[in-house]
């Protein structure tokens, strides 16, 4: 039971970490947006920041889970500084009650199905070599670490530092949960633009 709470707890603080970064973007840029585009564009935009974040600590040697904690907390509390602006914000018309409870049925069923799979320990092979490998050796060697033996070592470090950032926290099957957080995201976009 203790695992899969730090599972889940490293999932959720990756999604506030980058949540709340994106938001505090979107204010800082005084982009007029409904609620939903703010939620959905905040997160997106905030991974980015997350991830170049993690990336320069990496690259700076300070890889470590107090450092990522520390640096999780600062990006949260800089987000929760402009909640109210999102709460400002306009929404958008609500979805007629058929189509809205059709939506969410289907939301729920796949994201139970979805959620019992990333919870499991990772068992793909490009995940083991690459996805989840690097960024579990980065955290050992609390840094870049110099892999010349694997191709993959020189391909762009992107999500994996999102990837790294939840290991850190959670442990090896974080990662999966971070990558369900855009696939249960990415609905609530695509609605969003919709409408």
């Amino acid at each position: 039971m203790r695992p899969l709470i730090g599972i889940l707890f490293a999932a959720l603080f990756t999604y506030a970490a980058s949540l709340s970064a994106g938001v505090s973007l979107l204010r800082l840029l005084r982009i007029r947006l409904y609620r939903s585009e703010i939620l959905f564009l905040g997160f997106i935009l905030g991974s980015a920041c997350l991830s170049l974040t993690i990336f320069i600590m990496t690259a700076c040697s300070l890889a470590s889970t107090a450092a990522f904690l520390a640096a999780g907390a600062v990006l949260v509390a800089c987000g929760a500084m402009n909640w109210r602006w999102v709460a400002a914000s306009g929404t958008l018309p609500a979805l007629p009650r058929r189509l809205a409870t059709g939506w969410w049925l289907l939301y729920g069923v796949f994201a139970i199905l979805y959620l019992s799979t990333a919870i499991l320990p990772e068992t793909s092979p490009y995940a083991l070599s690459y996805h989840v490998a690097f960024p579990a050796r980065y955290l050992q060697d609390h840094g870049f670490s110099n892999i010349t033996a694997d191709l993959l070592a020189g391909m762009p470090q992107g999500i994996e530092m999102l990837f790294l950032f939840a290991d850190a926290i959670g442990g090896h099957s974080a990662p999966a949960m971070v990558h369900l957080l855009y696939l249960l995201t990415i609905p609530f976009g695509i609605v969003s633009y919709a409408r």
